[in-house]
Formats: structure tokens, C-alpha cells, sequence
């Protein structure tokens, strides 16, 4: 017995927490708006710098958390024939798992991995952050259901490999 099989029962569902998602976008477009109303109904040419300056800033950091949460993984879908990616504000990806060609670890800022994968003919390249939710077992599904695509050291130290297969 496999102590792994749950692992690979299809179809797979893996969302980034409703609440705090949600929260996060309600708080945004809520202080946004509280930024707007201040800046048209208190302030006036005798407000200090700091009081001008202040709605502003807190328009930023709302806009900032708004865009970062619309445009920013919100699903993965994992069945037999493909590997889905769902936003909320962006258009979708969807890979069918043959045309998957190498995922690595990105080694910028963001800490996540690169799938690169074809599409008419051209290869393309998707981002996909470690902050995601269960991310090592979508991982472990992407090296399972994916077995040709190359990767390297760092994927291949997180996978869990089928004792049938050789990896």
C-alpha cells in the first residue's frame, strides 16, 4: 500500500483562503473610498502638509493590496488532462500536462516556480508563488502527472517520486 495514494485521487481543487482574499479586497475599496471623501470634504488650504499627504498614501497602499489581490492566484485545478490556473481579475491558463516542458525554482525576489510550457508552437513561461496553499503537493501532482518535463535540483529534492517510476 501506497502511502501517498490520496495524493494522486483526481480531480484535485486547491484555493487560496476566501476569507482573507475577500477581506483584504473589502478593506482596500473601502479605504479607498474613505481616501476620496476625505480629500474632497476636509481638506482645505488651511490643512497641514502631513493631512494632505496622509489620504494619499493610504489611496496607495489600498490600490496596491486591491490590484496584488484581483491579479494574483486565486485557484489551481489539477485533473487528468491539464493544469489550470484561475484568477480573479486576469485571464485564466490552462496547460495540458503534454505540453508542460520544464518547471524550476525562480530565483528572484518573489519565491515560487517557473512552469514553461508551449502554446502554437511557442514557449511560454507562467509564474507560480510559493504562497500558494499546499503548494509542495501541487508540486509532487505536476512531477507525477507530468513525468517528461525537466527539472531541477531544488523541484526534484520536494518531490515524492512512485517507487515504479525512475526519476
Amino acid at each position: 500500500m501506497n502511502p501517498y495514494e490520496d495524493l494522486y485521487e483526481l480531480p484535485k481543487r486547491y484555493v487560496f483562503p476566501k476569507f482573507s482574499r475577500y477581506f483584504a479586497l473589502i478593506m482596500s475599496a473601502l479605504l479607498i473610498a474613505y481616501g476620496i471623501f476625505v480629500i474632497f470634504t476636509k481638506l482645505d488650504e488651511n490643512a497641514s502638509t502631513f493631512l494632505k499627504i496622509v489620504p494619499f498614501f493610504i489611496i496607495f497602499l489600498a490600490l496596491d493590496s486591491l490590484s496584488r489581490n484581483l491579479f494574483s492566484l486565486n485557484t489551481v485545478c489539477i485533473n487528468e488532462e491539464v493544469f489550470q490556473m484561475k484568477y480573479i481579475a486576469k485571464k485564466n491558463i490552462t496547460i495540458p500536462w503534454l505540453r508542460m516542458i520544464k518547471i524550476e525554482l525562480y530565483k528572484g525576489k518573489a519565491k515560487g516556480f517557473n512552469i514553461y510550457y508551449t502554446e502554437n508552437g511557442e514557449e511560454k513561461k507562467q509564474f507560480l508563488t510559493m504562497q500558494f496553499p499546499k503548494m509542495i503537493e501541487i508540486l509532487n501532482l505536476i512531477v507525477y502527472l507530468a513525468p517528461h518535463i525537466e527539472y531541477d535540483e531544488f523541484v526534484q529534492s520536494l518531490a515524492i517520486f512512485p517507487k515504479n517510476e525512475n526519476n
